[in-house]
């Protein structure tokens, strides 16, 4: 059985993928967002901390130091190396001139002609393969290195590289987005690239229009956050790639038909808390935004407004002066 031809490969460009871990920060107890600048993550690769940069340069600093004590140390002892070199420059001219008395001697190479040459007739190399089982290998030609060549095939194989493109800040007490983008971009690798931002389950009453410098950003959860207003939505509406939304668990589901009011509000959304949403939806929202005037959206009773811990206990210690 004939085997199939061998492959070889060979890099010959380079893609992208953007299937990397997140970076995720999840429970971490992080209250300020600068906070993960100093913070290593529970998965994903970031780029340095400005901590152990200062550290390194303090080590190079030192090791700088050290070299130049073992330069200055070298410069201090060639008086010794310098004998020590005169000495088998001596040896050495001593065996040079050895070598060059002796006689040189010549080989001859000698090439032994048979005087006679027998040719041993076809048949009988016949009968002998047959007797005996044996096969006679061919002598490979100079040529023949190519064609065993022509028997590897080369295979194209691309390397790729992996990019994270999610961002998972959840389950913190981050209260506020401000400087939102020069943060990321110190922690992630392109962060124009961010499409997918995890901000749940944090102490957020206000969205930031931060937000909008990411602009291939598809996926943002804010849900179980202290967002009341829907005014807060409109720092969003730039972002036209925005497609995913989750906001339940905020104080501003408490709004009747608050979910026509977001859609009207961003028609570029196809899922909104993760339903999926349906023409008829949108068509819905189309009309009911532009039947009620949706520049003055309704407002939550500010009695069943819910507050972030550390407020909530400010506002008891006020009460209680």
């Amino acid at each position: 059985m004939s085997s199939g031809p061998i492959k070889r490969y060979q890099i010959v460009k380079e893609e992208q993928s953007y299937d990397a871990p997140p970076l995720d920060f999840s429970f971490k107890s992080i209250k300020d967002l600068k906070d993960i600048l100093y913070e290593e993550p529970r998965k994903g690769k970031r780029k340095p901390i400005v901590e152990e940069e200062k550290k390194d340069d303090k080590n190079d600093q030192k090791l700088g130091e050290e070299n130049k004590k073992t330069e200055e140390k070298e410069v201090t002892e060639p008086e010794e190396q310098t004998t020590i070199n005169d000495g088998e420059k001596k040896a050495d001219g001593e065996k040079n001139e050895e070598d060059a008395d002796k006689p040189k001697e010549k080989e001859e190479v000698v090439k032994q002609i048979p005087d006679k040459i027998n040719i041993i007739p076809e048949t009988h190399i016949q009968n002998l393969t047959a007797t005996h089982n044996h096969t006679l290998h061919a002598i490979k030609a100079p040529g023949a290195k190519a064609n065993e060549d022509a028997k590897y095939t080369q295979t194209k194989q691309v390397k790729v590289n992996l990019v994270c493109v999610s961002l998972i800040l959840s389950y913190n007490e981050i209260r506020s987005l401000d400087n939102t983008y020069d943060i990321v971009n110190k922690v992630m690798f392109n962060c124009k690239k961010l499409s997918w931002l995890d901000l749940s389950h944090n102490y957020l009453v206000a969205l930031s229009p931060e937000l909008q410098n990411f602009p291939e950003l598809r996926t943002l959860n804010i849900h179980c956050n202290y967002i009341h207003d829907l005014n807060e939505l409109r720092k969003i509406q730039p972002i036209k790639t925005l497609k995913s939304l989750t906001v339940h668990g905020n104080p501003l589901d408490l709004i009747p038909s608050f979910r026509l009011y977001i859609i009207g509000l961003l028609p570029q959304l196809q899922k909104l808390d993760t339903v999926l949403i349906s023409k008829k939806e949108k068509d819905n929202a189309h009309v009911f935004v532009n039947t009620f005037n949706h520049t003055k959206f309704p407002k939550v009773d500010p009695k069943e407004i819910q507050k972030p811990p550390e407020l909530v206990q400010n506002k008891q210690n006020d009460q209680s002066e």
